[in-house]
């Protein structure tokens, strides 16, 4: 029988992830007093070809009153709309979605650890060391390298405006990928991400090992946030760099917030998650909390929105993520023909980035990130990369669009340099 118990340990997020020692394990970290880590797996769903849709929910319904971690590749897209299609190659082999109840957990609350697992275990020093080793396969460089040309960049975005200008679009998240290799170098995901999360101090930041495949996400989005009837969802569009000193910085915020253009996409793609949220919802209870608020992470400024609703009362958990995946932030508007589009134009297939990593408690309320800011590895092939993107509109200039790509890639690159 699973049971709570409070640890008697003074150990950070960052020495925790590397002390666990196991092949599997995914961490979600929303700030210094709050995360979880989950490892060990009881069992496990993959979406597979075979599978119909409804096999997803069945295997949710079969875990009730577990916590379920997992993941949505944003090609699950796919099995949601039948004239959606991926011709673009793929290099990490992330299943379209994967859940597991994971065996061991350890939480951190308001700064206390707990951990929710096997009460047979009285003593957790087999599975956590009293010292993490931080120095062990810490020492790499690796480097990214544009899969796309900056010319090529600034074409599609010049043919995507022309695509905007004649209707068909209004609004559409255009991605490219750098990719690079580990070269022979031996490194561990979790000193990968102890960098970047130094660099980034991101809330909703993940990671995810695995036998195959391994991600490293230091994201400042929330995708949806469920407690008990409400459900919340904090698009973000509009970007800007930090300053140099607390004059220029909030130079910089204000200048964003007061941005028509940056306003204008962050508007659109809010009024998206409205309409998404009204499927799912009882009447009249769709409301934007907050709209284009400027918050500050480490290395930007964003604009952030807020938008909710209450459930209605007989939606389940699949229905959810039909209604809202993949996010309007990584689409565009509308939303269809927004991805058709970027298939379109792109050069890689997206795999899980853009898609969403996260957990759903025993009682069904749940939380998950939207994947960007991240780096992803096949651990067989040694394949590495990261994406990066932004929205473009009519008023988009390619030149700045492309700048703003290489400001979102500065700390996933400062992370793979050796220090």
């Amino acid at each position: 029988m699973k049971k709570h118990q409070v640890l008697d340990k003074q150990l950070s997020f960052n020495q925790l992830l590397k002390s666990i020692k196991t092949d599997q394990k995914m961490a979600f970290y929303k700030g210094e007093d709050d995360f979880m880590i989950s490892w060990g797996k009881e069992s496990e769903f993959v979406l597979k070809k075979e599978n119909s849709l409804n096999s997803v929910q069945d295997y949710f319904d079969g875990e009730k009153g577990n916590y379920l971690f997992g993941y949505l590749n944003y090609d699950l897209k796919n099995r949601f709309e039948s004239n959606l299609k991926s011709k673009n190659e793929d290099k990490l082999h992330f299943p379209l979605l994967y859940f597991f109840v994971p065996q061991h957990i350890i939480f951190c609350k308001r700064g206390e650890l707990i951990y929710f697992g096997d009460s047979s275990i009285p003593d957790l020093t087999e599975i956590i060391t009293k010292e993490a080793d931080n120095d062990k396969h810490s020492n790499f460089t690796l480097n990214l390298n544009p899969y796309t040309t900056k010319t090529d960049y600034i074409q599609a975005v010049e043919q995507l405006q022309n695509q905007i200008q004649q209707g068909f679009i209004y609004e559409v998240n255009y991605c490219v990928n750098f990719e690079g290799n580990t070269d022979g170098q031996i490194i561990e995901g979790e000193h990968l991400f102890e960098r970047l999360s130094s660099k980034t101090e991101a809330p909703f930041s993940a990671f995810f090992s695995h036998p195959n495949q391994e991600l490293i996400c230091a994201s400042p989005e929330r995708f949806i946030r469920r407690k008990k009837d409400r459900l919340i969802s904090q698009p973000i569009k509009g970007t800007s760099s930090r300053g140099t000193n607390e004059q220029i910085d909030d130079e910089l915020k204000q200048a964003l917030f007061n941005d028509p253009k940056e306003r204008s996409e962050n508007v659109m793609i809010t009024d998206l998650v409205r309409n998404d949220l009204s499927k799912i919802a009882q009447k009249r209870s769709v409301s934007v909390e907050h709209l284009c608020e400027v918050k500050s992470f480490k290395t930007v400024h964003q604009l952030v929105s807020t938008v909710g609703c209450d459930l209605k009362p007989e939606v389940n958990i699949l229905e959810i993520i039909k209604a809202l995946f993949p996010m309007g932030s990584m689409t565009g508007a509308p939303k269809i023909s927004a991805m058709e589009h970027s298939e379109q134009y792109e050069s890689f297939k997206r795999g899980i980035y853009s898609g969403s990593v996260g957990y759903i408690d025993p009682n069904g309320n749940m939380d998950f990130n939207v994947v960007i800011r991240s780096i992803f590895r096949n651990k067989k092939t040694n394949h590495l990369s990261a994406a990066v993107g932004g929205a473009i509109t009519i008023d988009s200039v390619p030149e700045k669009e492309y700048q703003e790509c290489l400001l979102k890639l500065e700390a996933l690159k400062a992370s793979l340099e050796n220090h």
